[in-house]
């Protein structure tokens, strides 16, 4: 039976994938609502005078061009991500915040509710910051909101909270009712969404002979090149062999398969939101009058060999802190140890404790190498201020969420086949 008719025989996978589409169409029509109050002929104005063009296109690519739009969801997840960030953080390093991790469903979930919290602070915070900036700065023809005051200051703060919110829930029913990571599947969508708009334009731009036919055949071949690099990186894992214990599978060896990547596609992303703020809060801190620069701070602070330097250190620095945060070697081989199973030649304890710890250590060295070259390889190459820009971290996204779906959706299925007996060897 092929993939196709698999999904169709078996309701619930067909029902899990229909409800994940119809929450996405609920969601990128949100997208197209703007901000109550704001000039959008303004504020695109302003933002492509004022503001480097590099940054903006990979913040609004994030955003399925929420950003660009003003819309209600510009925002978007980043305020959900930053507070599960945080919480990840604290579960890994505070005591309290880890004894909750390790009480079971009742730990989770209330560390599921002091992200929700931590969400809602940070949403309060940065959308009042965004409605006083639309208020204090103006456009080249007009203000970039109609009616100011606290009015507007207000209906912004709760147009932004409200979304945010609704995207939180969205991503929650994803999780559990639809297929893959909510919040994962939220951004896949928003980058798909921008990449089209810039495939549009690529395609124009090639027909008008703005761009030689030779760059176009090199701009998509380093596009399927650095897919199928990530493709097949992210599906290397390095087997562990686990002796388990004689009561349980007939005392026979098993595999514990530990990813080349260990941290996943965060480290870049967080990397380039990182780099993103700090140039933006120091674009806004040296351009003010008192200072008297000018613009001349800025053929420093936009270099694109400095920032793609910064950019590879915070990478392999993020690497390392989430790679630990992943996969714990601890927590790993005190489980091990209390299931009564072993990796053979080692003991059981500290010492397989000091194994993993090795050999996390030594993946993460290669995957953040890995990281590293796919997120900086396309900033040397291409032209990032282009719309037709493809960003390497939003290629390392595209590839993990989409090698995500197809595996909830076999996994869905032979759950259904297990179900109605109809699963075969």
């Amino acid at each position: 039976m092929s993939f196709l008719n698999s999904i169709k025989s078996f309701k619930e996978v067909a029902s899990r994938i229909s409800f994940t589409f119809f929450i996405i169409c609920l969601y990128r029509l949100a997208v197209f609502v703007p901000i109550p109050g704001v000039d959008l002929t303004a504020v695109s104005s302003f933002l492509e005078a004022k503001f480097n063009a590099k940054l903006f296109n990979i913040f609004n690519s994030f955003s399925g061009r929420a950003l660009g739009q003003m819309s209600i969801m510009s925002l978007n997840l980043a305020p959900y991500i930053s507070a599960s960030i945080v919480l990840q953080l604290l579960t890994s390093s505070v005591p309290k915040f880890r004894e909750l991790k390790k009480d079971g469903p009742s730990g989770q979930a209330k560390i599921r509710q002091y992200t929700r919290y931590l969400t809602l602070i940070l949403v309060v915070l940065q959308s009042y910051s965004l409605s006083l900036f639309l208020e204090y700065n103006t456009g080249i023809d007009s203000p970039l909101v109609m009616y100011p005051g606290y009015f507007f200051r207000i209906s912004t703060v709760l147009s932004l909270m409200g979304s945010t919110l609704l995207l939180m829930w969205f991503s929650e029913q994803i999780t559990a009712r639809g297929i893959g990571n909510g919040s994962s599947m939220l951004i896949f969508v928003n980058i798909i969404s921008a990449s089209f708009v810039g495939s549009l334009n690529f395609i124009g731009t090639v027909l008008s002979s703005k761009i030689s036919l030779i760059y176009a055949i090199f701009y998509l071949a380093l596009i399927l090149f650095l897919l199928l690099v990530v493709v097949c990186f992210e599906s290397v894992i390095r087997p562990v062999k686990v002796k388990l214990p004689q009561n349980r599978m007939m005392g026979s060896d098993h595999e514990m398969p530990v990813k080349l990547n260990v941290s996943g596609v965060l480290p870049p992303m967080f990397a380039q939101m990182f780099l993103g703020f700090i140039l933006i809060g120091l674009d806004r801190l040296l351009s003010w009058k008192l200072l008297n620069l000018g613009d001349s701070y800025k053929a420093i602070l936009y270099n694109d060999y400095l920032n793609i330097l910064f950019k590879a250190a915070m990478i392999i620095f993020f690497a390392f802190v989430y790679s630990s945060m992943t996969f714990n070697p601890e927590e790993v081989a005190d489980n091990l140890r209390k299931g009564g199973s072993y990796i053979p030649g080692i003991r059981p304890g500290e010492k397989t404790k000091q194994y993993f710890n090795k050999l996390i250590n030594t993946l993460t060295v290669f995957g953040s190498i890995y990281l590293m070259s796919i997120s900086i390889i396309p900033d040397f190459l291409l032209d990032k201020s282009s719309d037709i820009y493809i960003n390497g971290t939003s290629l390392l996204i595209v590839v993990g969420v989409t090698l995500e779906f197809f595996t909830h959706v076999y996994s869905h299925i032979n759950a259904s086949k297990l179900k109605t007996g109809r699963f075969k060897r």
